[in-house]
């Protein structure tokens, strides 16, 4: 579960940084150079995915960089009001914390896994808006048996890799 933790925390860092520009326009460090070869159009989405690895129970992870993030203002959909009360106690029931680390420099420590090698797995996608992707995050597992919390149930999951 601390994996899948790491893994949101990523997520939210990576759309984050992504997302700092002053311009209107496009997010881009090549804003004067030629475009890359690849996906082209108005609704097509660059997204930098880092996938931090710490061991279980790193402090930073779990304790250091959430009173860095903002748990508040996180929307599911566009458009819709920060998460509810209600949203977030289905969340943290199955293990899982969403935050927002905001500013233009994400904190020293991140920053510095963000750019290590032994740490950090980026992922590059580009694909049109309303497309789905699969990001490989580690090998498949054969087995995942889990508990899902769901209106007030507790639901055995078990699934296997097809």
């Amino acid at each position: 579960m601390r994996r899948w933790l790491a893994m949101l925390v990523a997520l939210g860092i990576g759309a984050l940084v992504g997302c700092s520009s002053s311009q209107p326009e496009r997010a881009t460090a090549r804003l004067h150079a030629p475009p890359l070869a690849g996906l082209v159009g108005d609704d097509v989405i660059f997204l930098d995915v880092a996938v931090l690895e710490r061991p279980l129970g790193d402090s930073f992870i779990n304790q250091e960089l959430w009173n860095e993030a903002d748990e508040q203002v996180i929307r599911a959909d566009a458009g819709e009001q920060a998460i509810t009360l209600e949203r977030k106690t289905a969340l943290e029931k199955n293990g899982f914390r969403v935050g927002q680390v905001s500013g233009q420099m994400p904190p020293a420590k991140l920053l510095s896994l963000l750019l290590s090698p032994r740490s950090c797995q980026p992922h590059r996608v580009q694909l049109h808006a309303g497309n789905a992707t699969t990001i490989p995050l580690g090998p498949v597992w054969p087995h995942c048996r889990c508990q899902l919390s769901h209106d007030g149930q507790d639901l055995p999951v078990l699934t296997d890799a097809a």
